[in-house]
């Protein structure tokens, strides 16, 4: 679209790459994987401390990992290991 990409030139001098909002799918599992919780939440950085702007409470729409990560807890494995196994983990 060639009026936007004219528009874009034109103002450029005013965009940015900051960003204040973030969101953040949150997924927490007990250590045998018989219970989790799920969370969707936007955040707002712009001041501190940071503010929670939206969330939402997942967890009825099921679990949203591979299976074989529950299965590996509800078999035993610790959770460790089983982050190792599947290379999950904190900002994966």
């Amino acid at each position: 679209n060639e009026p936007a990409v004219q528009e874009l030139v034109r103002d450029g001098d005013r965009l940015t790459l900051r960003c204040f909002q973030f969101s953040a799918d949150i997924v927490a599992v007990s250590g045998d994987g018989r219970a989790f919780h799920r969370l969707h939440v936007v955040l707002d950085v712009a001041e501190a401390p940071a503010r929670i702007v939206y969330a939402r409470d997942l967890t009825a729409l099921g679990w949203p990992l591979d299976p074989a990560i529950l299965d590996d807890l509800r078999g035993g494995m610790s959770v460790s290991d089983v982050l190792l196994r599947h290379g999950q983990g904190a900002g994966s």
